[in-house]
């Protein structure tokens, strides 16, 4: 692989559908395409969690979140699944609001104990209705955690503040979690960390005026949509280059593509 080239006038474009082709067929690639960090699916999986609260704490966004492969929300060795916390908010008539998961949570428990305990339910759904009840339980502490720490980034308050409780956020979750995530994405979320960095830095906040957890968030995603990666510069294999780039190298296989006729 290490003796061919690719030649393409749209560097990106081709980089990202190589990068869904090539892995199926055991071809590695290595290219100098550049991309907005927010391309990153680790770091999209990121932003979507600090979205939550800036939306009003969506069903279908926290159990988005639950979903996510590179977020561990679900305590490893855990019974429950994305998909019973789900239907168990679904049951518990959760739409969206943070206190609508205490509210719902609470009617639905109490809903669980009176079939448990009354006389006229039969004894298949008794049985039914504890196991429901233990889930239910479950899911509530764990969400109950994430949300709780999700509702304390409302804060208003000075950017580094914003970044520390992100940050620790981050770091209680085990995001960067070896098992998880591939070198590649690990390297992304270095990047994400070190943008952290970079506004922590920025003159912009040196005055250390004080700005809502929407406006910082709203700035954060700017900024991971300016900052460019390099996302395969350092791997080895079939070369993908620019067109330009092509006319300085000498490889013994050359392939063009994207070319069309003038």
């Amino acid at each position: 692989p290490d003796d061919i080239i690719i030649g393409t006038p749209d560097l990106a474009p081709t980089v990202v559908t190589i990068r869904d082709i090539f892995p199926g067929f055991g071809l590695p690639f290595t290219s100098s395409a550049t991309f907005p960090l927010s391309r990153s699916p680790a770091v999209q999986a990121i932003m979507r969690l600090l979205e939550i609260p800036v939306a009003g704490f969506k069903r279908e966004d926290v159990i988005e979140a639950f979903s996510s492969p590179y977020i561990g929300l679900i305590p490893e060795g855990s019974t429950l699944t994305p998909a019973v916390i789900d239907r168990i908010a679904r049951n518990a008539q959760i739409i969206e609001g943070y206190s609508s998961w205490k509210n719902g949570f609470d009617l639905l428990e109490n809903r669980l104990k009176k079939t448990i305990e009354s006389p006229d339910t039969p004894d298949y759904r008794v049985r039914e209705a504890r196991t429901e009840l233990e889930n239910t339980q479950k899911s509530r502490k764990i969400v109950d955690h994430i949300l709780t720490e999700l509702k304390g980034l409302e804060r208003a308050d000075i950017c580094k503040a914003h970044i520390e409780r992100i940050r620790s956020l981050l770091a209680g979750l085990k995001i960067n979690n070896a098992a998880l995530l591939s070198e590649h994405e690990r390297e992304d979320l270095r990047e994400f960390s070190d943008l952290l960095g970079e506004l922590d830095n920025s003159s912009l906040f040196s005055a250390g005026e004080e700005m809502d957890y929407r406006e910082f968030y709203r700035i954060l995603r700017a900024e991971t949509g300016e900052k460019k990666i390099k996302g395969y510069a350092h791997q080895k294999g079939i070369k993908v280059t620019g067109i330009r780039e092509l006319q300085q190298m000498k490889y013994p296989v050359v392939f063009l593509t994207g070319l069309t006729d003038a």
